[in-house]
């Protein structure tokens, strides 16, 4: 199901009888979209992706959502600043990825998911400050990418977190500690390579 380029949608209320969608919903273009309301039943999705939806603000209507088969892709959306419609889920199948978001501050929508069997993408979104939305993430099955998150100042939220299946990658977030980093690292079980690198040298953004 695809849901795009529409340019007077504002919300998805001819939807409410939607359950469950067994392949792909894709949300996105939509200029005038500011939720997703009508979503509030929604349980499962097989891949879901919301993206370059310019006036969307939140992701709360997807509250009942508990199962996603594949993967969660969550990115270019201008003007959302929380993640919070993701409180019912605990583990991801797939893999989740949060990219280009450039006002989301916070990841506590994610306090409820405590694995993800694919890869961890958390990249280039510009305001978010804190990781401690994902205190309850122990796993992440292939790879982490904590990438170009500009105002990123600390790991320390992920508090339960031990080990990455594959590659971690922790670079280019300019105001994180460079050492902080280096001793998460250090702290995790990685089954391949680490990358740690050019992030700030001692917070420089404080």
């Amino acid at each position: 199901m695809e849901i795009y380029d529409n340019a007077v949608l504002t919300d998805l209320t001819g939807l409410s009888n939607l359950t469950s969608v067994g392949a792909i919903l894709e949300i996105y273009d939509n200029v005038a979209l500011t939720s997703l309301d009508g979503l509030s039943g929604l349980t499962f999705v097989g891949y879901l992706e919301i993206y370059d939806n310019a006036a969307l603000t939140n992701l709360d209507a997807l509250s009942s959502l508990a199962n996603v088969e594949y993967d969660i892709e969550i990115h270019g959306n201008d003007a959302l600043t929380s993640l919070d419609g993701f409180s019912g889920l605990a583990i991801v199948l797939g893999g989740l990825a949060i990219y280009d978001n450039g006002v989301l501050t916070s990841l506590d929508g994610l306090s409820s998911v405590t694995s993800i069997g694919y890869d961890l993408l958390l990249h280039g979104n510009d305001a978010l400050t804190g990781l401690d939305g994902l205190s309850g993430l122990a796993t992440v099955g292939r790879d982490l990418y904590i990438t170009d998150n500009d105002a990123l100042t600390s790991l320390a939220g992920l508090t339960s977190f031990t080990s990455v299946g594959d590659d971690l990658d922790i670079h280019d977030n300019d105001c994180q500690s460079q050492a902080e980093a280096e001793a998460f690292a250090a702290g995790l079980a990685v089954g391949d390579v680490i990358d740690v690198y050019d992030n700030g040298a001692n917070h420089p953004c404080n």
